[in-house]
């Protein structure tokens, strides 16, 4: 009777490291079965050029300023910051400056060769803000400049808030902003924008569509294929033709609030970018997201 006792307590012993195993591979079929279906995001690698030479530095220069209000006053003077969607490095070597141990991680290539010149010294990782996985690393996280506008699928959305959790310590925080629609209705209202030099031409427009919440800047390149110096070079200068669109999605606040709380997050303090950060015009209709993981 002894012995058929300790053989069932063996065998439930074995059974239950089979079930483990089982369900850890399950788990993480699951995981590589996500990022199948999930391409980094490389919609900027094309025209990072462009981005880095003109939007880059001032977008950083509000971003640096609404972090003075938002973040700097609650972490130590060399904490370590994850700088999600870094773009071209403006906003990481700002940091890194300040003193803070500075990570940058972004899915364009692209952009991350300018953020390697811009930032030098920091480490960047190429990944997407949906897969990757870093535990209980960063005393905060940032993330500028729309970057989470970009994501355009709700649980896609609570997937990246999923990951940014995970990668903070606890007590560690999460800033954030975010374009609402009236930044849209208004920012995105077909403007038109026109960039001239030498060798390259750009229009671009932006759109905002309400019915579907879906803001897009279409870009329209025209680039010499070979410099000219000389009248008669220009005037032979052969141009190749580029179009581009990049998409963003207007969240209501009441999402995004819901996507944070769903992964865990308090939040803390919730600020308008002009009325509260009094960052003009291009903050209208944006909010800065001030969560910590408890």
């Amino acid at each position: 009777m002894l012995m058929d006792r300790k053989y069932i307590f063996s065998l439930l012993l074995v059974l239950s490291g089979v079930f483990f195993t089982v369900t850890n591979v399950q788990a993480q079929d699951k995981k590589e079965k996500d990022k199948d279906k999930i391409e980094l995001y490389q919609r900027y690698t094309p025209i990072s050029w462009f981005y880095n030479e003109y939007w880059a530095q001032p977008f950083a220069t509000t971003a640096i300023q609404s972090l003075h209000t938002v973040l700097f006053p609650r972490i130590n003077s060399n904490a370590k910051i994850l700088d999600l969607m870094c773009g071209s490095g403006r906003v990481t070597n700002a940091l890194k400056k300040r003193g803070y141990k500075m990570t940058g991680l972004d899915a364009s290539e692209g952009m991350l060769n300018f953020a390697r010149v811009n930032a030098p010294g920091v480490p960047f990782m190429l990944d997407d803000a949906r897969l990757f996985d870093i535990k209980d690393e960063f005393d905060a996280v940032i993330c500028m400049n729309n970057g989470l506008n970009h994501i355009l699928q709700w649980k896609e959305l609570v997937m990246a808030y999923s990951k940014v959790y995970a990668s903070l310590k606890k007590g560690g925080y999460f800033v954030f902003d975010m374009s609402l629609e009236e930044h849209y209705k208004n920012s995105f209202s077909k403007q038109r924008n026109w960039v001239e030099r030498d060798n390259f031409s750009c229009l671009y427009n932006f759109n905002y569509n309400p019915q579907e919440r879906l803001g897009a800047i279409d870009f329209v390149m025209f680039l010499a294929k070979q410099p000219a110096k000389t009248p008669e070079e220009k005037a032979a200068q052969v141009w190749g033709r580029v179009s581009w669109r990049v998409t963003q999605y207007c969240y209501s606040h009441l999402k995004i609030i819901d996507a944070l709380e769903k992964v865990g997050f308090t939040v803390i303090k919730v600020y308008d970018g002009q009325d509260d950060l009094k960052r003009g015009a291009y903050n209208k209709g944006r909010r800065y997201y001030l969560c910590q993981k408890k």
